[in-house]
């Protein structure tokens, strides 16, 4: 059901969300409105209008440390509700504590991606570098767009992918087939 007010629309809906199924209600201008009945109805994702409450976010995957996954729920949820400096900001923690985890040393952030390099990889090396000047931008005034915020979600997520998550899975993989020796497909002789 959908009202108008003045130049605003208004909306009630329920959230898509399997795990949610909760009330919402939409906000839109007359611009966006048609855009906000197709979202309503077919999931065509952003229109440009609010969802009152904004969306919850819940990000608990398998090998991300405890503290690390809460503050990237955090800057998820940041970013959920538009507050897209506190996103860049609590991101950029995020990378930061994820790289020390794995033991990086330096006298900045730089220096600290750069000494686990070997097993962050070329390419979340460099996302990593990217998370750290939007970061960078964020806390420094300078500006920051919301597809720099998105950027640095993805980039941050993809790290997290890469020195947390696949390694935990590949211990999982591993844990449930017996031991075998590498380049042989044979199984690992027994110990005396």
């Amino acid at each position: 059901m959908f009202a108008s007010s003045g130049s605003e629309f208004w909306g009630g809906a329920v959230c898509r969300h399997a795990a949610c199924k909760h009330a919402v209600l939409l906000h839109a201008l007359p611009a966006s409105f048609t855009g906000v009945l197709l979202a309503a109805q077919y999931g065509t994702g952003e229109v440009g209008a609010e969802v009152i409450p904004s969306p919850r976010v819940d990000y608990r995957p398998e090998g991300v440390p405890k503290e690390l996954a809460r503050d990237f729920q955090e800057a998820l949820q940041c970013a959920a509700d538009g507050l897209g400096y506190g996103a860049a900001l609590v991101g950029r923690r995020v990378l930061q504590a994820a790289v020390r985890a794995k033991g990086g040393k330096g006298r900045n952030l730089e220096d600290e991606i750069d000494s686990i390099g070997d097993e962050l990889g070329k390419s979340a090396a460099a996302a990593a570098h990217q998370v750290r000047f939007i970061g960078n931008d964020a806390a420094h005034a300078d500006e920051v767009t919301v597809d720099d915020v998105d950027a640095l979600l993805n980039f941050t997520q993809m790290v997290l992918q890469r020195l947390f998550i696949d390694p935990a899975a590949i211990a999982v993989a591993q844990e449930k087939r017996p031991p075998k020796e590498i380049g042989t497909g044979s199984k690992k002789p027994a110990a005396p």
